[in-house]
């Protein structure tokens, strides 16, 4: 009885421990789309800068 109680603790640290690192690759996983979408928002503002002084440099010229 006592061997199924000790593989029983080690299945529920185990779980724990499994859980922790599922936990840690989805906050990464998350911090990448983070970053991802702050790069397109960057990239999205030059654009929309480029086209503004497009328009600008065309209405002057």
């Amino acid at each position: 009885m006592k061997r199924i109680e000790e593989l029983i603790e080690q299945l529920s640290l185990l779980e724990h421990i499994l859980e922790a690192r599922f936990i840690q690759e989805r906050s990464t996983q998350t911090q990448s789309v983070i970053d991802k979408g702050n790069q397109v928002g960057k990239a999205l503002k030059e654009t929309e800068q480029m086209i503004e002084w497009n328009i600008c440099s065309q209405k002057s010229g």
